[in-house]
């Protein structure tokens, strides 16, 4: 008989994938979440939760999936916390074999590389690193609590969404002062 190993966690044994396909769930390691999110994200109670549906296409694995989940976001204008929801749909397709660029010295992507797979050796492929990408991509680069969001003042710190403030738009940092002598001529 044929002892089988459990694959690592956030790993699928290929033989488990059949051409029918293979609905698969995980929730992501609190510690993972964590390690992956910027500074101004914050995980709540909610867990974060893969959902794969993953089919075997001659020896590629094709997986369709989405992952979803609640944070708190602070932010970048007012430093307002807010929950955050995000879901993030994917395909991707783990190739069975050795990269071809991972010989060459410089790696060049042309516009007709699919960049949605990954190249995988031995019995199993790896979800976990999929879905902390997929999740990271879901994270906008600076998070706002609102679009209309009117920030912090910078000269009395208020924020001015919740009260205005009569600092006015106009003052000018001094180091910029000398600017103002500057004469542009329209002529050159």
């Amino acid at each position: 008989m044929k002892a089988t190993r459990k694959p690592k966690p956030g790993c699928v044994s290929v033989d488990e994938i059949t051409e029918s396909g293979l609905d698969w769930t995980m929730q992501l390691p609190d510690d993972f979440v964590d390690a992956l999110l910027p500074v101004d994200f914050v995980r709540t109670a909610e867990p974060v939760m893969l959902r794969v549906r993953m089919a075997l296409v001659e020896s590629s694995v094709v997986a369709n999936g989405t992952v979803s989940g609640k944070l708190k976001v602070i932010c970048c204008r007012c430093l307002a916390e807010r929950d955050f929801e995000f879901r993030k749909s994917f395909r991707h397709v783990f190739v069975e074999g050795k990269d071809p660029a991972a010989d060459k010295a410089e790696e060049v992507i042309s516009e007709t590389d699919d960049l949605s797979c990954t190249f995988f050796a031995g019995d199993e492929v790896d979800l976990l690193t999929l879905s902390g990408d997929e999740m990271v991509l879901a994270l906008p680069v600076k998070p706002v609590c609102r679009p209309d969001c009117r920030g912090l003042c910078p000269i009395c710190g208020n924020d001015r969404n919740v009260t205005p403030c009569k600092c006015g738009d106009d003052v000018v940092d001094s180091r910029w002062a000398g600017l103002k002598s500057l004469k542009l001529d329209p002529n050159p």
